[in-house]
Protein backbone atom coordinates (compact mmCIF):
# COMPACT_ATOMS: atom_id res chain seq x y z
CA UNK A 1 0.00 0.00 0.00
CA UNK A 2 3.03 2.38 0.91
CA UNK A 3 3.97 1.93 -2.96
CA UNK A 4 1.02 3.05 -4.29
CA UNK A 5 0.90 6.16 -1.95
CA UNK A 6 4.31 6.83 -3.45
CA UNK A 7 3.55 5.98 -6.86
CA UNK A 8 0.73 8.48 -6.87
CA UNK A 9 2.46 11.28 -4.75
CA UNK A 10 5.16 11.01 -7.45
CA UNK A 11 2.85 11.04 -10.63
CA UNK A 12 1.41 14.21 -9.00
CA UNK A 13 4.50 15.89 -8.55
CA UNK A 14 5.44 15.31 -12.16
CA UNK A 15 2.21 16.77 -13.19
CA UNK A 16 2.47 19.65 -10.97
CA UNK A 17 5.58 21.64 -13.13
CA UNK A 18 3.50 20.84 -16.45
CA UNK A 19 0.96 22.50 -15.25
CA UNK A 20 2.50 25.26 -14.18
CA UNK A 21 4.47 26.18 -16.78
CA UNK A 22 1.20 25.88 -19.12
CA UNK A 23 1.39 29.49 -21.13
CA UNK A 24 -1.66 32.10 -20.50
CA UNK A 25 -3.94 30.99 -23.37
CA UNK A 26 -5.03 33.70 -25.80
CA UNK A 27 -8.76 33.92 -25.35
CA UNK A 28 -7.96 35.02 -21.40
CA UNK A 29 -7.70 38.57 -22.45
CA UNK A 30 -7.28 40.60 -25.53
CA UNK A 31 -4.23 41.95 -26.43
CA UNK A 32 -5.72 45.30 -27.18
CA UNK A 33 -7.83 46.07 -23.85
CA UNK A 34 -7.48 48.21 -21.08
CA UNK A 35 -8.74 46.91 -17.64
CA UNK A 36 -9.68 50.27 -15.86
CA UNK A 37 -9.32 50.11 -11.83
CA UNK A 38 -10.77 52.82 -9.47
CA UNK A 39 -7.60 53.00 -7.41
CA UNK A 40 -4.78 51.13 -8.53
CA UNK A 41 -3.45 53.94 -11.10
CA UNK A 42 -3.43 57.44 -11.75
CA UNK A 43 -5.92 58.68 -14.87
CA UNK A 44 -2.75 59.24 -16.93
CA UNK A 45 -1.28 55.98 -16.55
CA UNK A 46 -4.53 54.59 -18.59
CA UNK A 47 -4.42 57.40 -20.65
CA UNK A 48 -0.52 56.93 -22.26
CA UNK A 49 -1.23 52.81 -21.82
CA UNK A 50 -4.11 53.26 -24.11
CA UNK A 51 -2.15 55.67 -26.42
CA UNK A 52 0.67 53.01 -26.74
CA UNK A 53 -1.84 50.56 -27.54
CA UNK A 54 -3.05 52.47 -30.39
CA UNK A 55 0.59 52.75 -31.74
CA UNK A 56 0.54 48.94 -32.58
CA UNK A 57 -3.33 48.48 -32.85
CA UNK A 58 -6.27 49.86 -34.53
CA UNK A 59 -8.66 49.52 -31.94
CA UNK A 60 -8.57 49.44 -28.27
CA UNK A 61 -11.31 48.51 -25.55
CA UNK A 62 -11.18 50.43 -22.26
CA UNK A 63 -12.77 48.22 -19.56
CA UNK A 64 -14.22 49.17 -16.37
CA UNK A 65 -16.32 47.36 -13.57
CA UNK A 66 -17.99 48.80 -10.64
CA UNK A 67 -16.45 52.01 -9.38
CA UNK A 68 -14.28 52.16 -12.59
CA UNK A 69 -16.72 52.57 -14.57
CA UNK A 70 -16.37 56.76 -14.24
CA UNK A 71 -12.98 56.49 -14.39
CA UNK A 72 -12.96 54.65 -17.78
CA UNK A 73 -15.47 57.26 -19.35
CA UNK A 74 -13.70 59.85 -18.30
CA UNK A 75 -10.52 58.43 -19.53
CA UNK A 76 -12.16 58.09 -22.88
CA UNK A 77 -13.23 61.62 -22.64
CA UNK A 78 -9.57 62.97 -22.19
CA UNK A 79 -8.31 60.99 -25.48
CA UNK A 80 -11.39 62.07 -27.32
CA UNK A 81 -11.06 66.03 -26.57
CA UNK A 82 -7.47 65.65 -27.12
CA UNK A 83 -7.88 64.54 -30.81
CA UNK A 84 -6.19 61.34 -30.55
CA UNK A 85 -8.92 58.74 -30.62
CA UNK A 86 -13.15 58.91 -31.56
CA UNK A 87 -15.52 56.59 -29.97
CA UNK A 88 -16.51 53.56 -32.09
CA UNK A 89 -18.66 51.83 -29.64
CA UNK A 90 -19.87 51.78 -26.19
CA UNK A 91 -21.71 48.31 -24.17
CA UNK A 92 -22.76 48.82 -20.53
CA UNK A 93 -24.19 45.40 -18.87
CA UNK A 94 -24.36 44.43 -15.31
CA UNK A 95 -22.35 41.78 -14.48
CA UNK A 96 -23.42 38.79 -11.38
CA UNK A 97 -21.22 38.04 -8.87
CA UNK A 98 -21.19 35.58 -5.97
CA UNK A 99 -20.45 37.16 -2.76
CA UNK A 100 -17.89 34.86 -1.00
CA UNK A 101 -19.82 33.61 2.02
CA UNK A 102 -23.41 33.73 0.75
CA UNK A 103 -24.93 32.17 -2.08
CA UNK A 104 -26.95 35.66 -3.20
CA UNK A 105 -25.56 37.14 -6.10
CA UNK A 106 -25.09 41.11 -6.53
CA UNK A 107 -24.62 43.22 -9.46
CA UNK A 108 -22.09 45.38 -10.88
CA UNK A 109 -22.21 47.67 -14.11
CA UNK A 110 -19.73 47.12 -16.38
CA UNK A 111 -18.73 49.47 -19.50
CA UNK A 112 -17.03 48.61 -22.58
CA UNK A 113 -15.86 51.80 -24.91
CA UNK A 114 -14.20 50.71 -27.90
CA UNK A 115 -11.91 53.67 -29.31
CA UNK A 116 -10.02 53.79 -32.82
CA UNK A 117 -7.20 56.57 -33.86
CA UNK A 118 -8.35 59.72 -35.94
CA UNK A 119 -6.49 60.34 -38.99
CA UNK A 120 -4.26 63.05 -36.92
CA UNK A 121 -3.35 60.64 -34.23
CA UNK A 122 0.20 59.83 -35.52
CA UNK A 123 1.06 63.99 -36.12
CA UNK A 124 -0.56 64.57 -32.73
CA UNK A 125 1.68 62.53 -31.03
CA UNK A 126 4.50 63.38 -32.80
CA UNK A 127 3.86 67.00 -32.12
CA UNK A 128 3.74 66.14 -28.17
CA UNK A 129 6.83 64.24 -28.32
CA UNK A 130 8.63 67.53 -29.77
CA UNK A 131 7.52 69.62 -27.63
CA UNK A 132 8.00 68.00 -24.50
CA UNK A 133 11.79 67.78 -25.92
CA UNK A 134 11.97 71.43 -26.79
CA UNK A 135 10.63 71.63 -22.61
CA UNK A 136 12.94 69.49 -21.33
CA UNK A 137 15.80 71.28 -22.88
CA UNK A 138 14.60 74.77 -22.21
CA UNK A 139 14.17 73.52 -18.25
CA UNK A 140 17.15 72.63 -18.26
CA UNK A 141 19.31 75.51 -19.56
CA UNK A 142 17.20 77.63 -17.13
CA UNK A 143 18.22 75.30 -14.23
CA UNK A 144 21.71 75.56 -15.29
CA UNK A 145 22.15 79.39 -16.06
CA UNK A 146 19.69 80.49 -13.21
CA UNK A 147 19.87 78.51 -10.43
CA UNK A 148 23.70 77.98 -9.78
CA UNK A 149 24.81 81.15 -10.03
CA UNK A 150 21.97 82.13 -6.89
CA UNK A 151 23.20 78.81 -5.15
CA UNK A 152 27.10 80.40 -5.55
CA UNK A 153 26.60 83.73 -4.58
CA UNK A 154 23.99 82.86 -1.23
Amino acid sequence: MADSTEHVEKEQLAKEPEEAEKPRQSSDRPRNRVQVSKDSHPLNFYVNLAEKLLHDEEEVELSGLGMAVSTTVTIAGILKNSGHVEVAKIETSLVGEKKPRGSKRYWKPKIQIWIKKTEKFVELIKAEESLEQASLTISATEFRSSSLPRLVDA
